[in-house]
């Protein structure tokens, strides 16, 4: 009984993951959260926790903190799964993922254009000495 206990403490532990912030002053000299490269601002206080919230107008993300002391680092807890999200960050990546597709075809079909070109060119030169040739024999 116990090892089964010790298991299932194990397999918690590991999939445990604990996130780090740091608190910083924005521009407005306002505390801000700084976590996995998203800026959080305050968003309110309750029960001795300091809630924040995701800059970016439209995100829902959030998380809590147990202060807010500029420079300090404290633990972030989410209370949902789904606080942790960040879908205006998707889309803007697969945004960027898309014009970065466009620019390689747009290149593709420039240098297929040249090939084309130099062929077209070949073609006619080969008919231009042809047909001088074919003057030239008279």
């Amino acid at each position: 009984m116990a090892t089964s206990q010790l298991d299932s403490l194990i397999n918690s532990y590991n999939g445990l993951t604990i996130n780090k912030c740091q608190i910083t002053l924005s521009q407005k000299n306002k505390p801000q959260l700084f976590l996995n490269g998203y800026i959080y601002r305050f968003s309110y206080e309750s029960d001795n926790q300091i809630n924040w919230r995701c800059v970016v107008n439209g995100c829902k993300a959030k998380c809590c903190t147990d202060g807010m002391k500029i420079g300090c680092e404290y633990l972030v807890s989410f209370k949902n799964t789904s606080d942790d999200k960040h879908p205006i960050m998707h889309k803007k990546m697969r945004k960027e993922e898309k014009s970065k597709k466009q620019r390689l075809v747009d290149a593709f079909r420039k240098e297929q254009k040249k090939c084309e070109d130099t062929i077209f060119q070949l073609q006619t030169g080969i008919t231009f000495y042809e047909n001088l040739s074919s003057i030239l024999e008279y």
